[in-house]
């Protein structure tokens, strides 16, 4: 599943670290280990949404930064159930995009991993 993600929702959604109790940024993930070599490139960022609702269960975003493009694209959803429920209703995703964007307090927690890639890590 790829889906181009609005930078001003991923902005919002990251702007509730500093407002939000329950939303918390973990900058010190320096490297993840992808299963294909070619998944990331080179100078692409990943930012991981980790998420525990109070209404649904725990679901992640896997977001991708074109750097070269400048386009955010949602790469990878989980758990698989979640995934294959919104590749089947794509509304979904966008509820849930919404929902962490605009019902902070619906979730128990919300975990942001941003992590840079560049040509020295690889």
């Amino acid at each position: 599943m790829e889906v181009k993600l609005d930078p001003f929702v991923l902005r919002n959604i990251m702007d509730l670290v500093k407002k939000e109790e329950n939303y918390h940024l973990f900058p010190d993930v320096s490297t993840i280990e992808p299963p294909d070599e070619h998944f990331v490139e080179k100078d692409e960022d990943i930012i991981v949404i980790l998420a525990r609702s109070t209404k649904t269960p725990p679901y992640g975003i896997l977001v991708l930064f074109e750097g070269i493009s400048g386009i955010f694209k949602i790469v990878a959803l989980w758990p698989e159930s979640f995934s294959a429920a919104c590749q089947k209703t794509p509304q979904l995703l966008s509820a849930a995009l919404k929902t962490l964007e605009e019902r902070p307090r619906d979730f128990l927690g919300v975990s942001i991993y941003p992590i840079r890639r560049s040509s020295d890590t690889t």
